[in-house]
This record gives C-alpha cells, sequence and structure tokens, in this order.
C-alpha cells in the first residue's frame, strides 16, 4: 500500500527594491499558499529511503496589488508537481534529490494597465544535504536551480528565458511531535533575466497533523 499525506503551505513576509531599482518600494503580506498531497511510492524509515511525488496547486489569494511594482501574492493560479528522492549516506548525513515543474495561469490584471501575464513552465533542480543533529535537529546545505518560464506580455514575448542557481544553508528543529521552526539564509549564485537577491532570509514555522 502507499502512504499519502496532506500538505499546506502559508507563508507571509516582506521584500524590497534597492539600488538602481529602489523606485519599485516594497511588499509586505502574505504569499499565494500551496495546497498539495505527497503520496510515497517508497517508504523505509529503516533504511532511511523514500520516493515521493507531491501534486499541488496554488490558490491566487494572496496579497496583491496592481499599482504596485512588488507583490507578495501573483494574482494567478499555479499547478505543480514535485517528486522527490531521499536517501542515507551515513548514520547522520542525508541527500535529497528533488524535481519540480509548474504551469502557470494567467493574471490578467499585470500593472497600472491591467495587462495579461502568460508564463511557460518553470523546470526545477535541487540538491539538499542534511546533518541529523539529534532525532529533532538538523543543518544542511542546499543548490537549487530554475529553468523556462518565458513570460509574454499581452501575447509579446518578454524574452526573458530564466537560469537561475541557488544556494541556501540552513536549520530546523522540531520541538515536539508535531512543531518545527526552520530558518533558512540564501542568495542567487547566477541569474539570467532578472533580479540577483544578494541575500534572502527564510524563517518558518512547520504544523503536522497526525
Amino acid at each position: 500500500s502507499l502512504t499519502a499525506g496532506p500538505v499546506v503551505i502559508a507563508s507571509c513576509g516582506r521584500q524590497a527594491a534597492g539600488g538602481a531599482i529602489a523606485a519599485l518600494g516594497e511588499a509586505t503580506g502574505c504569499i499565494d499558499p500551496i495546497f498539495g498531497v505527497t503520496v510515497w511510492a517508497i517508504n523505509a524509515p529503516a533504511q532511511k529511503n523514500y520516493f515521493g511525488i507531491s501534486p499541488y496547486v496554488v490558490a491566487p489569494i494572496g496579497h496583491y496589488d496592481k499599482n504596485k511594482g512588488l507583490n507578495m501574492g501573483e494574482n494567478r493560479w499555479k499547478v505543480g508537481v514535485n517528486s522527490g528522492y531521499i536517501t542515507s549516506l551515513s548514520e547522520r548525513f542525508l541527500l535529497d534529490v528533488v524535481g519540480d515543474i509548474v504551469w502557470h495561469g494567467k493574471n490578467d490584471e499585470y500593472g497600472v494597465s491591467a495587462r495579461t501575464l502568460e508564463q511557460k513552465p518553470i523546470y526545477n533542480a535541487q540538491i539538499h544535504l542534511r546533518y541529523q543533529i539529534d532525532s529533532t535537529s538538523r543543518v544542511s546545505m542546499s543548490y537549487l536551480h530554475d529553468w523556462g518560464g518565458e513570460n509574454s506580455i499581452n501575447g509579446v514575448e518578454q524574452r526573458d528565458r530564466k537560469n537561475q542557481g541557488r544556494i541556501r544553508i540552513g536549520g530546523a528543529k522540531f520541538f515536539d511531535a508535531n512543531n518545527q521552526l526552520q530558518v533558512e539564509l540564501g542568495r542567487d549564485t547566477k541569474i539570467a533575466n532578472g533580479f540577483k537577491e544578494d541575500n534572502r532570509l527564510i524563517l518558518r514555522y512547520v504544523r503536522i497533523w497526525r
């Protein structure tokens, strides 16, 4: 039999533009939430081997204002499929290899003139090396890369295909069986057609219902 579990990710935050693009201002609020389910085709805790497939939907209910240059929400539906393999390298080291593809709906209120934004699929690959300090705590190093995702506005292609690399370091701690706090610090290493992030701080609370 297969093991499956629902997933809901809801995040809020702040982003701000600086330097030559400071005129874009800043945005605060909640990001479009993610609703999905993970099906574990391989679920072998004793061997620390897992393989899961996670279809998901991103709902356009985050904070969005067409008159702002920066937004937390995107005002469009997205559908994706994520798959990941986890294996043990030693007693405490784990390796995660993850692939993801996302299809985008239309944003028909893009910019102050409410143009129509369309985007081709984005492909993503991730490698995470985790060190399990104990049964409740871990630290990690990650590399993530995105391809594709060229935009068009009112049917005009923008020639802005992504080719973006990112690195992250982080840690996570379970305070009990159902509550976890995660923190990650990262930056972009390579950018083609987009803004380069010098620093990103992610603080995330995870609640697990069993």
